[in-house]
């Protein structure tokens, strides 16, 4: 495996959905899938990278490069995601300049298939693990190679119905009270605007709606919103990068259960303590929501998000999977975008993994 006993021990159990049509994948599946260009602003196809016009080479994207992939003054380790203005990219280049990865074929967003001919497994995938010593938080890093949004969005009316009739206790031919989908319309619109503020903003109508009819009509107009963003396979963009965060005990690490794990769900963060986690002996699991991949503790977390508690099973510490330490992957630290330039920042391929950006959440206390 090539990382320690204790961090094989809590490696997660992920759930996928079993109607997921967009699977894990590696890193390196990915990179070989893929082109290196340079975003323009003038179109999203962008422009050809010196040196990269053949097969990328994974050893000159990271920090650790001893011979990086070059525009102008700016490495590929640099922070130059397309249209990503947080503060560590310190203004240059302009923001719609930058590293970006694109698939050379849009089907390989499909990531890659299951290696076992079982049907309630999923097999054949890299989990990525950094193991922070002075925090004692392992996090483990799962990579899709594409990403739609929260299907409780695409479908908002749908869903929004069906969980109106089971709040009121109706049968499914009968129609739910207004005041019932009005209540789960503004909760779902909340709940979509703090876990993806940045998707949500793109999607908001331009007029705002009022009263108690409106909101259900506001949810519909965002999830309209949403669509339009997705390409022609809806795929919202390529490239997907989720995670958890195990925190071990502070006095004896190696020798006492965990303290307590973190699950990431984009702009939120989801703190549970070890004893009241999920677990397959050792193994937190983790439900994968459908399309947008948000790490879930529970398959019916919240509104918007759709785990499944049937889905295929990844034990990614078996061996049929692989756990690798990130900081020895030669791609660690790239700072360009994990696939295409989108229309949007939230339908641009992510930032991933690196020292200077995505830390794990502060360890909570309590």
């Amino acid at each position: 495996m090539g990382v320690p006993d204790f961090i094989a021990r809590y490696a997660p159990l992920v759930v996928l959905h079993r109607d997921e049509k967009l699977l894990p994948g590696s890193a390196d599946w990915f990179i070989e899938r893929s082109r290196l260009r340079w975003a323009t602003g003038r179109s999203l196809d962008g422009d050809a990278v010196p040196g990269a016009d053949g097969q990328v080479s994974a050893g000159r994207l990271g920090a650790s490069s001893e011979n990086p992939y070059r525009v102008g003054q700016h490495e590929a380790s640099a922070l130059t995601r397309p249209l990503d203005d947080q503060p560590a990219r310190g203004g240059k280049p302009p923001l719609e300049q930058g590293f970006f990865l694109s698939l050379r074929d849009s089907a390989s967003a499909r990531g890659a298939k299951s290696a076992s001919p079982d049907p309630s497994l999923y097999t054949g995938a890299t989990t990525y693990v950094d193991f922070d010593e002075q925090a004692k938080a392992i996090t483990y890093w799962l990579f899709y190679p594409g990403s739609a949004p929260p299907l409780g969005i695409l479908r908002a009316g749908e869903q929004i119905g069906i969980r109106s009739r089971d709040a009121a206790g109706q049968p499914e031919a009968d129609e739910a009270p207004e005041e019932v989908e009005a209540a789960l319309a503004a909760a779902s619109l909340e709940e979509f605007k703090r876990a993806y503020p940045g998707l949500a903003l793109e999607a908001e109508p331009t007029v705002a709606t009022r009263g108690l009819m409106d909101v259900r009509e506001h949810l519909r107009v965002v999830a309209e919103g949403v669509r339009a963003l997705l390409r022609d396979d809806q795929v919202l963009h390529e490239g997907d990068w989720e995670r958890i965060t195990v925190y071990l005990d502070e006095s004896k690490p190696e020798a006492r259960p965990p303290a307590a794990i973190v699950f990431y769900r984009h702009s939120t963060n989801t703190f549970r303590k070890w004893g009241g986690v999920e677990k397959e002996e050792t193994h937190p699991v983790v439900y994968c929501a459908i399309g947008s991949h948000a790490s879930l503790p529970s398959a019916n977390f919240g509104f918007i998000d759709v785990g499944d508690a049937g889905g295929p099973r990844w034990r990614t510490w078996e061996p049929d999977n692989d756990l690798a330490s990130i900081r020895e992957q030669p791609w660690y630290g790239f700072g360009g975008a994990w696939g295409r330039v989108g229309r949007v920042r939230d339908s641009t391929g992510p930032l991933g993994p690196g020292a200077h950006w995505k830390h794990a959440a502060p360890r909570p206390r309590g």
